[in-house]
């Protein structure tokens, strides 16, 4: 969900997530883990119309934290920091 910093109505932006965990906002857009899905999920600018999120990786074994760097993804699973982009 978003809301506009100034006050306002709220947004749904990405819905039918698996325990999303953890988010990152950049100039590349939206980042975020699904925690139980084990994905790293990326949707690009959040100007109408939304565009649908796409999975940067799958198949993870619960990944946590996110953050951004200038040209890669970086995240935490349970024992391990991985990247990607």
């Amino acid at each position: 969900m978003s809301v506009a910093t100034s006050g306002g109505g709220l947004s749904t932006l990405a819905a039918g997530q698996i325990g999303p965990q953890g988010i990152a906002f950049g100039p590349a857009g939206l980042f975020w883990t699904n925690y139980d899905g084990g994905t790293v999920m990326h949707m690009g600018s959040t100007s109408p119309p939304l565009p649908q999120p796409i999975a940067l990786a799958s198949g993870l074994l619960h990944p946590l934290n996110i953050a951004l760097g200038a040209a890669t993804v970086y995240w935490a699973t349970n024992s391990t920091i991985m990247s990607g982009y």
